[in-house]
């Protein structure tokens, strides 16, 4: 069995090869024209008449036709379907020229299965369906005397019909027959199996090595059915409408979130999926970054300051086992958490790469295997740690080429959390204030330098010559608390952009004769969780302020959050702080009452 699939992907490749980066057009359909030859049968009529189609019509008889994989409720088969008035299009594979009897041994293992797992069953039956017979049919009328043809297969598959050199997907059509008016549509003949191109979905349910990561995406697969897209016939006795062709429409809620239509064959993407033996070494790095506590402040209010929900009303999440199912475990939404965090930026769309032939496998490999950072379909940057050389992502492995991208499996995960999932965040002061205390302004004051009201004698710049400026409100401690956000439990560097009061002119301090103070400040950091009390980590005390440039000041190194604080549950957000603070001390000694604040600066730790 395993070598007959190997045998597929081979034969698979070279219609991968013709199918990717071309653009779907939309299906030409010609009238029906009735001639001697079978134009008064109906397509399945003619198969069955056709000794050399014996092979073929036995797979038709013996297939569902299914809406998807998991389909076990589907009672029309193939042979009813091109029986129907419905215009259709078969290209049929005579006797000898493939492999039929996988096809059927397959069917037969489908059938032993049903009574002891129907879903089982389901998914063998739905390789003939979805590989086979449904990749030599198409809807509407395709004749033989038109210019080349773009013909969408009915499992969406995107192949070449050309009557001119006598080729149906690259497959030599047959000398022998001659192809055939039906009443309901056109009948060709084939001198071999149409090969089945895997799209990037496709190669993840046919690899076995990619069983874990498949069985992930494929459970969330929600299948409804469309009356409006499916074709009425009569009401049954109950007063109900049988459809002579129904259509479901299946949708992935987390390829959805993925921002990755994967199943699209108009579409490419770059697969990066860890194997089944490599899902343990992601699974091992990713979940350290979703570690959850047992409590959680929440419901925060902009104008107090503070979290409304706190202490027993604070969100709740247990490390026990617990029958409530209004408890949350840490370690299931930890698994949840990270099962998705793994899957949701496997993907990449080359469609954004500049100056890339997305046709081309060769321009597209090199870019995504050495560039210096890509972005994925989640919006999440990789960067490449091995800059100017190639990708430890990708390196060492040879990608399968889909029909509408490239799939690399990893042997090992070699995604490093430091450079994908914990990314950078640099944003100015003013917009991640939570609160303040014994500030002038709520909020601080938004500076623009201008020319006129730089200091000259200050070195640096800010972006956009912007920072905020923070004043002490009377003979008070300055206290500025900075919210944090998208913080996971990992390692980040933190630092924060500061400069001398004076770079603004008429920040400039001045005794009662009008000369210059001369100030030295400096400031206490700390950070504390969601409580607002607990202090995470050791406090720095003292920091210096240079008084002659911007300076970006680096609190820690090495900065370890215990817990995460993005994939809470829906509903609940809650964030940590860093705060800031100018106590009545070091206003006396530093002789300030003052701090200019640019930017706050989060960093992945990265060996």
């Amino acid at each position: 069995m395993k070598s007959i699939y190997k045998n597929m992907v081979n034969r698979s490749l070279i219609g991968a090869a013709m199918l990717l980066g071309v653009c779907a057009c939309s299906d030409d359909h010609f009238d029906i024209v009735a001639d001697p030859t079978g134009g008064n049968q109906t397509i399945w009529q003619n198969i069955q008449a056709n000794e050399q189609l014996t092979s073929f019509a036995e797979i038709l008889k013996n297939t569902r036709v299914m809406s998807d994989e998991r389909d076990v409720k589907a009672r029309q088969t193939y042979d009813d379907l091109l029986n129907q008035s419905q215009t259709l299009t078969v290209w049929a594979p005579l006797n000898g020229t493939y492999d039929a009897q996988y096809y059927l041994d397959l069917l037969s293992e489908a059938k032993a299965l049903w009574s002891e797992d129907s879903i089982a069953a389901a998914k063998k039956e739905f390789v003939v369906s979805n590989q086979f017979v449904r990749n030599h049919i198409a809807r509407f009328n395709y004749e033989g005397g038109q210019g080349q043809q773009d013909v969408r297969m009915m499992n969406a598959k995107l192949c070449f019909y050309n009557p001119a050199t006598q080729t149906f997907n690259g497959v030599p059509m047959s000398s022998e027959f001659t192809s055939q008016h039906a009443s309901n549509g056109m009948l060709h003949y084939l001198q071999g199996n149409s090969p089945f191109a895997y799209n990037v979905y496709d190669y993840m349910a046919f690899d076995e090595n990619l069983a874990q990561v498949y069985g992930i995406i494929s459970a969330e697969d929600n299948t409804v059915f469309s009356a409006a897209s499916s074709t009425e016939g009569a009401m049954n006795e109950n007063g109900e409408m049988v459809y002579v062709d129904s259509v479901y429409i299946t949708s992935n809620e987390l390829l959805s979130s993925s921002n990755a239509l994967i199943k699209n064959e108009d579409s490419v993407y770059v697969a990066l999926v860890p194997s089944n033996e490599a899902w343990e070494e992601a699974y091992e790095a990713v979940s350290s970054l979703f570690k959850f506590g047992t409590s959680y402040c929440y419901d925060w209010n902009s104008e107090d300051g503070v979290f409304q929900s706190t202490g027993n009303n604070a969100l709740k999440l247990t490390d026990k086992l617990v029958s409530d199912p209004s408890k949350t475990r840490q370690d299931s939404l930890q698994d949840l958490r990270t099962r998705y965090g793994i899957i949701q930026n496997m993907f990449f769309s080359p469609s954004v790469y500049r100056d890339v032939n997305r046709t081309d496998s060769a321009s597209v490999n090199h870019y995504v295997q050495y560039a210096d950072s890509l972005n994925n379909t989640k919006g999440m940057t990789f960067y490449n740690k091995n800059l100017g050389g190639i990708n430890p992502m990708f390196e060492g492995i040879t990608p399968y080429r889909a029909s509408n991208g490239y799939v690399y499996v990893m042997p090992h995960y070699t995604v490093d959390p430091a450079y994908s999932f914990l990314e950078r965040s640099e944003m100015q002061a003013l917009f991640l204030v939570a609160s303040t205390n014994g500030c002038r302004e709520a909020k601080g004051e938004p500076i623009f330098l201008t020319d006129e009201d730089r200091n000259p004698a200050v070195k640096g710049e800010f972006a956009d010559d912007f920072y905020t400026y923070f004043e002490v409100n009377g003979n008070n401690q300055l206290t500025i608390r900075f919210r944090l956000n998208n913080i996971l439990s990992g390692r980040y560097k933190i630092s924060i952009q500061m400069a001398p009061n004076r770079i603004h002119m008429s920040h400039i301090n001045t005794d009662a004769n009008g000369d210059t103070i001369v100030e030295s400040p400096k400031f206490n950091a700390r950070v504390l969780s969601d409580d607002l009390k607990t202090v995470i980590n050791k406090a720095k005390n003292n920091v210096v302020i240079n008084q002659d440039q911007i300076e970006t000041i680096v609190l820690w190194d090495d900065f370890k959050f215990p817990k995460t604080y993005v994939g809470l549950p829906d509903g609940y957000t809650s964030f940590p702080v860093l705060e800031i603070a100018l106590t009545l001390a070091q206003q006396k000694t530093g002789k300030a009452k003052a701090l200019s604040i640019g930017k706050i600066i989060l960093e992945p730790v990265r060996e």
